[in-house]
């Protein structure tokens, strides 16, 4: 009896090494901004396109991490507010051709302002120790919009002006899902700005 009611006491988060997530830090995008980019996409590149991404999916990664143990021991110290007055602004560019060429990615500047957010919370996660690949990419901000056809890879395709603004006043820690029909994210935690 005693064993049986052990056995349904919950178990500590700390105590579960064994779950695993595919985790991201990222910024979202305002629908107003969807909008104008989904018209951007299919006004000047509509026939190069064979899938677009789903514009609830879309945000810009800021550390891709990859498959994380145990990260729901890190999320309270993760969440924390910035002790910076940061009030980012996202400054959209150009929507072209990604740096995948079979992508269609709409281009964001990497302002001081932005890059300034990344190195505060690299920082963070230095001191938190969260689980990170021993190097990170380097940094193309970008919002995947698209894929192309995959005959569109050997095109020269033109770049088309797209000029948008936004401020962005927190980001979030999301789980990428992969499903056969693409991926999923979720939001795991929030952190203010």
């Amino acid at each position: 009896m005693v064993a049986d009611e052990m056995s349904r006491e919950p178990v500590s988060v700390l105590d579960r090494p064994d779950t695993v997530a595919r985790l991201f830090l990222g910024v979202s995008v305002p629908e107003p901004v969807k909008t104008r980019l989904q018209e951007t996409a299919k006004s000047s590149f509509g026939q190069y396109i064979e899938r677009i991404v789903p514009a609830e999916q879309w945000h810009l990664t800021l550390f891709f991490f990859g498959d994380v143990r145990n990260h729901a021991q890190y999320l309270g110290r993760l969440t924390l507010p910035l002790k910076e007055a940061f009030v980012p602004t996202i400054t959209i560019s150009h929507i072209g051709r990604g740096k995948a060429r079979d992508q269609l990615w709409a281009y964001v500047n990497p302002t001081p302002a932005l890059l300034n957010l990344r190195e505060a919370l690299n920082e963070r996660l230095r001191k938190i120790h969260f689980p990170r690949p021993v190097e990170f990419r380097s940094f193309h901000p970008h919002i995947r919009l698209a894929k192309f056809y995959p005959v569109v890879r050997r095109l020269g395709i033109a770049d088309v002006p797209h000029r948008t603004a936004y401020a962005i006043r927190e980001a979030y820690l999301y789980r990428s899902t992969l499903a056969p029909h693409g991926s999923t994210y979720t939001i795991e935690a929030t952190i203010p700005f």
